[in-house]
This record gives C-alpha cells, sequence and structure tokens, in this order.
C-alpha cells in the first residue's frame, strides 16, 4: 500500500513540473536509493499500473557515515517490503545516510 502513496507523490510532482501535458507522459526516469523504502520492481509496477508510464529505474548507492568514523557504502542485512535493515560494516551501529536513500525524477519525456 505505501508504493501507491510514493507513486502519487512522484505524480504530483510531475504534474507540477508538465502541468497539461501529464495525461501525455510516456516516460519517467527516477533515481532510487538502494536505501529507499520501495524495490525498482514495485515502483515500475505501480507506476505503470497506476498511469500506463514506462518506467526506467537508475539505482542509486548509499553513503553512510558512522559515529565510528567509517564513512563509506551500509551493510544491508535484509530488504523488506517497505524497509531496509542496514548498518555500519565496520562497528555495526546504526550511522547516519548521507545519499542513497530517494527517489528522484530525474526526466519526463512526452
Amino acid at each position: 500500500m505505501h508504493e501507491i502513496v510514493i507513486a502519487n507523490k512522484i505524480a504530483d510532482e510531475i504534474h507540477k513540473k508538465v502541468g497539461e501535458k501529464f495525461n501525455e507522459i510516456k516516460l519517467v526516469r527516477i533515481g532510487l536509493g538502494e536505501l529507499a523504502g520501495i524495490t525498482a520492481n514495485e515502483l515500475c509496477d505501480v507506476l505503470g499500473d497506476l498511469y500506463g508510464w514506462d518506467v526506467k529505474i537508475e539505482m542509486r548507492k548509499a553513503k553512510i557515515k558512522c559515529k565510528c568514523g567509517y564513512t563509506g557504502e551500509p551493510k544491508i542485512n535484509a530488504r523488506e517490503h517497505d524497509i531496509v535493515f542496514f548498518e555500519c560494516p565496520s562497528c555495526h551501529s546504526l550511522p547516519e545516510v548521507l545519499e542513497g536513500n530517494s527517489v528522484v525524477v530525474k526526466s519526463v519525456m512526452v
């Protein structure tokens, strides 16, 4: 169900940018962080089903910063339906996410 909320937020942002051409959209390119709470398949499916768009996903690696001094890619322990469990690969603490947890519309083709 959360994927519909995410898809509708994406559609709202696109609608603000393209206005009346919204119903003419053919292709949407999206940058998807590996720590985002949705998978590429879920996002493609829901946007295709709701809006009929062809969706291309560009996966973005995550980058974290930990209090132990580590900066780099996280250790991903599990990926559930709407959450990603990850930790610092150095000390196993919960680090700060610097990048790779967002969903970004890169381009729209009408």
